[in-house]
């Protein structure tokens, strides 16, 4: 986007057609974008150097979740983010295929699949028992 802007300013045409209808020379705008160019490069390496920031997800190692409706939407969304982070994911829904699909593109390590019907009590227990593994249940 920069590099075509600043082919625009090469000519005296583009000062008047250019959207904001800047009062400056073409030497001017071309030394403005180039900053802001440089400006945003800069940033970026400068963000960039802070590997922990990228190296970070493995704040929720040795985490347990259980998330309900993780096949879609939403609490697949979540269940992702969660094993993103290092926790070990227990997706409860109805629909099997999306939630077994949904584990295999997680990791097997990392996620686990348990039907669960949330309106039927023996589904929620049996579901709770399943991610509480070594008594140890994190996220509900």
């Amino acid at each position: 986007m920069f590099s075509t802007l600043l082919g625009l300013v090469q000519t005296k045409t583009a000062i008047s057609e250019f959207p904001c209808r800047m009062a400056c020379s073409s030497v001017q705008l071309k030394t403005y974008l180039r900053f802001s160019l440089n400006y945003i490069l800069t940033m970026f390496d400068f963000i960039h150097e802070f590997k922990w920031i990228r190296e970070k997800p493995t704040r929720l190692e040795g985490k347990v979740a259980l998330i309900t409706g993780g096949s879609s939407c939403i609490g697949e969304s979540t269940a992702r983010l969660f094993a993103k982070h290092g926790a070990k994911v227990v997706i409860a829904d109805v629909q099997d295929e999306l939630g077994h699909s949904v584990c295999e593109e997680l990791k097997i390590e990392s996620a686990s699949f348990v039907h669960c019907d949330v309106t039927r009590e023996k589904d929620v227990e049996n579901t709770v028992n399943t991610a509480a593994v070594e008594n140890k249940l994190d996220f509900l």
